[in-house]
């Protein structure tokens, strides 16, 4: 959905073969798109997107699981996300050193992996990889103009995993994998 034609902050989440509108949505009732999930098994096809849309503050947004026919069985689980500062970033990429940080490949990574990036000369950047949770992992500071960041998979989470590349103290682009070992 355009930010032009939304008001405030806004999310939406996919599962399994489906992504589902902003808002308030639930998974589809259709039995050949439900999520099955035997007892103790991981699933990593749920992502859920948080866009601030120049909203400040905290906002927490509840997930709950279960299954269809039986809403007490399942289980919640709230993320809470903290937007001190936004910018019109697509604006001031250019002020900001910002030229481009490439996708993580090859995506899942298995072993050995790569985040090529590019920043404009004057600038510093951070890249910042983070898991599900939001939990710093690990961070590679002071990279300037060009390069590739080797990643070890050993050193992540396993499951969905994110890197984020800050210039200058600000985040200005995430991109998203999944390692799987």
């Amino acid at each position: 959905m355009p930010e032009a034609l939304v008001e405030g902050a806004y999310e939406k989440f996919c599962w399994g073969p489906l992504c589902y509108n902003y808002g308030t949505d639930a998974s589809s009732q259709n039995a050949s798109l439900l999520v099955n999930l035997p007892s103790g098994a991981t699933e990593s096809t749920f992502i859920a997107y948080y866009y601030p849309n120049n909203v400040l503050g905290t906002t927490t947004i509840e997930y709950c699981f279960h299954p269809v026919d039986d809403i007490t069985a399942g289980s919640c689980h709230q993320i809470t996300y903290v937007v001190t500062a936004t910018s019109a970033i697509e604006n001031d990429l250019h002020n900001l050193g910002f030229s481009s940080i490439a996708t993580v490949y090859p995506n899942p990574i298995d072993g050995a992996g790569w985040l090529e990036y590019d920043i404009l000369r004057g600038a510093i950047g951070d890249v910042v990889f983070r898991d599900l949770a939001g939990k710093e992992i690990m961070r590679e500071s002071g990279l300037v103009l060009s390069g590739k960041i080797a990643i070890n998979s050993d050193e992540l989470t396993q499951g969905l995993c994110f890197c984020t590349l800050e210039i200058n103290g600000i985040a200005v682009r995430t991109e998203r994998f999944v390692v799987v070992r």
